[in-house]
């Protein structure tokens, strides 16, 4: 993928968001000297903030290219949050464009695997995370293990947004059933 084709979807996606100003990353190459090929070799990027996704601009590259490995992405959550983490890849089902999206935790346990949550065959994970370091995995279908392999040679957009979690609907649900039970308790 050249470089221009990148920046041309890195523009696309921060125009996507809206007012949101995001912060937008180049995903590292096998090529590169630093790569991101492992949870020990995971491309940084930062701490993830409430109002500012993160969006990382990749590519699955064929094996002429350095192979196809898992590309590894860690962040950090400041404090308890819902996080989704989206891929997009822009040329869509047709083209056999299949991510598949990992979740892990500080020591490379699986929190969550996604494969076609999202639109077609793009992936989609959310889950309320706890204070700590995380790690994003992309890799192509089939590749649930995140070793290396599974469908490639297709850019894509992996965005990732935190909003705190809302304690006062489950208060309102326990209230709401509450008062449920209750007229339900006088009806009888």
């Amino acid at each position: 993928m050249t470089k221009l084709r990148s920046a041309a979807l890195a523009i696309l996606v921060a125009a996507t968001i809206g007012s949101a100003s995001a912060e937008t990353f180049f995903e590292r190459e096998p090529w590169d000297l630093a790569s991101n090929d492992s949870f020990g070799t995971a491309q940084y990027l930062g701490v993830l903030q409430d109002s500012r996704p993160i969006i990382v601009v990749g590519s699955r590259e064929l094996a002429q290219f350095g192979g196809s490995s898992a590309d590894f992405f860690a962040f950090d959550v400041p404090a308890a949050r819902t996080i989704t983490m989206t891929i997009d890849t822009p040329r869509g089902p047709a083209y056999g464009n299949d991510p598949v999206l990992g979740l892990f935790d500080v020591f490379g346990s699986s929190l969550s695997v996604d494969d076609d949550s999202g639109p077609g065959f793009d992936s989609e994970i959310t889950r309320t995370l706890s204070p700590g370091t995380y790690y994003a995995a992309v890799s192509g279908f089939s590749d649930f293990s995140f070793i290396g392999f599974g469908s490639a040679d297709y850019p894509y957009a992996l965005t990732l947004a935190a909003a705190v979690p809302e304690p006062g609907t489950y208060a309102m649900v326990l209230a709401g059933l509450g008062a449920l039970a209750l007229w339900r308790r006088r009806r009888t």
